[in-house]
């Protein structure tokens, strides 16, 4: 089941990271014209969000397992992380749809919080039950 999800964690990476590229250039502009604005700043953590979200996906896909320093970091962590960027994203990118309050902003938000908390919980939790025989 893991290599299903590692090839399936490559696709969305690479998905994440083709959206971030399209819309850079359109973001761009709006960052340059004003930066200290809300939804300047929301493009800016949303932008960096969603880059290091598919980072993490791709990463989380390619590598089944990698040392930084004395740390042992595996698969499902950097996909973990993945979904705590993109939680990030979408939270954010909600929150500046929500002026003036929008349905499709709320949803957002909300569908951010829930990606962002499944991150987290799977950090925590540590690594999916059916890989636990297959890692070791």
């Amino acid at each position: 089941m893991s290599q299903q999800q590692r090839r399936i964690s490559v696709v969305i990476g690479l998905l994440f990271l083709i959206v971030f590229a399209w819309s850079f250039q359109g973001s761009l502009e709006v960052i340059r014209t004003d930066l200290a604005s809300p939804m300047g700043v929301a493009l800016v953590v949303s932008g960096v969000a969603m880059a290091l979200g598919g980072l993490a996906f791709v990463i989380g896909g390619l590598v089944g397992r990698t040392t930084v320093g004395e740390i042992t970091l595996e698969w499902w962590q950097f996909q973990s992380v993945g979904f705590v960027c993109i939680g990030l994203y979408m939270a954010v990118s909600g929150l500046a749809q929500m002026t003036p309050p929008s349905l499709l902003g709320v949803m957002m938000f909300v569908a951010g919080i829930g990606f962002l908390a499944f991150g987290v919980y799977r950090l925590r939790a540590g690594a999916p039950t059916n890989d636990v025989e297959t890692s070791a």
